[in-house]
Formats: structure tokens, C-alpha cells, sequence
């Protein structure tokens, strides 16, 4: 499944968009009177003060992390446990057959170290196979009904972790996109009301109050640099304006 990647529109980090936001509804409830000439109501504040509040508190990143990590070390212990399998029994079908042997040939694979995960599924299963096939002869080297059980369980455990680890991923890839959306949505009103916050007080020539609205950071980062204070965010014109 390939996502849409969804692109941060914005140059700041997240912490200052939120810090920003923060910054400019309190500013916002202290010239409430004055925005509700230009149509924004208490209401209005009381809307973005929420959508930053769940954007902040909406950060599960870390703790998808360490799902994603611990699926992948799971899934690397049984992707160890299939390969220790197989070279067993290389070693059974070696000890009960030349190198010429035909069915020797049929086990014999000197890639399984270089298999990814689905090629290693396949190969065990297929080995599997080849074993209850020459159920017989393997009998007499001590494999029994029990230990080709366990070792398909294994198989299967391992074809699960593998299933667990590409979940974790998409769940976290997922995540991420929604962050990027919810934090554009939240820069979008940031720009708006700060826009309008910074140019009704010059109009009634009132710069220091406008100067509350300034929005602007310190130092440059790239577009989608998730830390530091990144760009120069001023509000000079309305998103898409």
C-alpha cells in the first residue's frame, strides 16, 4: 500500500507552531471585542485553541517507534530461528545422502543467509514439503510427526512477526501523514489570524499591539525539519493570498 505523501507547508518546527499558536490565542482573547468586527468570535478562538491542544497532545510518534522496533527485533529472532532450522536440517539430509544424491540437490540452497524475509518463508515452507515427502527416510534420522509440527509452527510465527512488523510501519507512516495534515490546517489559521490581529491594530495605528502578531523565528531550516526554530514565518499576507 503507498500512501500520498502529504507535504508540511511550513518552515517552523512543530514545537513553535504550537508555541506560536498558543501565543497568538492568548493574544486573540485579549482583543476579542476588536476581531469581532472582522467576523471572529470567541468561539472562533475557543476552536483553534483546540485543534492545537490535539495536535500537541495527538504526538503518539514515539511511542509507534517502539512498536515498529520491537515487531522488527521479533521478527529478526524467528527470521534466526527459521535459518538455524534449515541448516539442520542441511545437515540431516547431508548425513543421510552424497553430495550427488538427488534429493540432496532438492534441499541444498547456499543463499539462505541472503534471503530476504519473503524468499526465506518460501524456501522453508517448500523444505517442509520436501520432508513430509521423504517422511520415511527423515524418520530414521529422528524427525518426528512433533518436530516437523514445530517446525512449521515456526515458519508460521515467523510469516506473523513479518505480517506485525509491515503493520507497525504503515501505522506509523500513517500517523505521521495525519500530523503533517493537522499541522497545516493549524498553520493555516495561525497565518489567518495573525494577518488579522497584526493589520487591524495598523490600522488604528496601534503598532505595538501589532507586533504582537508578528510571526517570525530566528534561524532557517529546511521545509520539513521537525525541530529547531526553522524560517522566516512572518505574517506579510494571508495563506494563499
Amino acid at each position: 500500500m503507498n500512501l500520498k505523501e502529504t507535504v508540511k507547508k511550513f518552515n517552523i518546527s512543530y514545537e513553535n507552531l504550537y508555541r506560536l499558536s498558543y501565543r497568538t490565542a492568548t493574544i486573540m482573547e485579549r482583543d476579542v471585542e476588536e476581531f469581532a468586527n472582522y467576523g471572529i468570535e470567541q468561539s472562533d478562538i475557543d476552536a483553534f485553541k483546540l485543534l492545537y491542544e490535539e495536535f500537541i497532545n495527538g504526538d503518539q510518534d514515539g511511542m509507534l517507534l517502539s512498536t515498529q522496533m520491537f515487531r522488527t527485533e521479533e521478527k529478526n529472532r524467528l527470521a534466526d530461528e527459521v535459518r538455524k532450522m534449515l541448516y539442520r536440517i542441511m545437515l540431516k539430509v547431508r548425513a543421510i545422502s552424497e553430495k550427488s544424491d538427488f534429493m540432496y540437490h532438492q534441499f541444498r540452497n547456499n543463499k539462505i543467509s541472503q534471503f530476504n524475509d519473503s524468499e526465506l518463508i518460501s524456501h522453508a515452507r517448500f523444505t517442509i514439503f520436501l520432508i513430509d515427502r521423504h517422511i520415511d527416510i527423515f524418520s530414521a534420522e529422528g524427525v518426528t510427526p512433533e518436530m516437523l509440527a514445530s517446525f512449521t509452527q515456526t515458519i508460521e510465527n515467523f510469516n506473523e512477526a513479518c505480517m506485525q512488523q509491515q503493520i507497525s510501519i504503515l501505522d506509523r507512516d500513517i500517523a505521521t501523514q495525519q500530523r503533517i495534515r493537522r499541522a497545516n490546517e493549524l498553520y493555516i489559521l495561525l497565518k489567518k489570524y495573525a494577518y488579522i490581529g497584526k493589520n487591524m491594530w495598523a490600522i488604528e495605528e496601534d503598532e505595538a499591539r501589532g507586533n504582537d502578531y508578528i510571526i517570525e523565528s530566528k534561524s532557517p531550516a529546511p521545509p520539513n525539519s521537525d525541530s529547531g526554530d526553522g524560517g522566516d514565518e512572518s505574517n506579510e499576507e494571508l495563506p494563499n493570498g
